[in-house]
């Protein structure tokens, strides 16, 4: 008999990540880390833990997507810069920014997928252009 922990509220420990996913107060979203794990919830004290200890050092990325052309995430560089993007359904909706300020990072993540309208002015996004488009 399979077990939903999410909607039971049940936390579980994962020894070999040394992580605790406990969904209390969480937000629905599907959470892909740089080592391929994919989380069906994401909390504020999630974030702060896979940006300070990411999966996979060598691809430390972080990805919180609501529906299809509808996400945030970031990545950290090898100079200790993240890279943190929102995209909101089209290529003319694409933005980013850059800083080496984890704490911000982690609360415009945390805000984003809370609908907490604040981190669309915590700070100044920059239009991503085709350009500047990885691929």
């Amino acid at each position: 008999m399979a077990v939903d922990l999410k909607e039971r509220g049940l936390a579980v420990v994962d020894p070999q990540a040394r992580r605790l996913y406990d969904p209390r107060g969480r937000a629905d979203a599907l959470v892909t880390v740089g080592d391929g794990t994919t989380l069906p919830y994401l909390t504020k004290e999630l974030v702060e833990d896979l940006l300070a200890d990411p999966p996979d050092p060598n691809n430390p990325f972080l990805v919180i997507e609501r529906e299809e052309q509808y996400y945030v995430q970031t990545c950290l560089d090898s100079d200790g810069v993240y890279e943190l993007e929102y995209r909101a359904g089209s290529e003319d909706e694409h933005f980013h920014v850059h800083t080496s300020d984890r704490s911000l990072v982690r609360d415009v993540v945390w805000a984003w997928s809370t609908d907490n309208l604040w981190w669309r002015d915590a700070v100044r996004w920059r239009d991503l252009t085709i350009e500047e488009r990885p691929g």
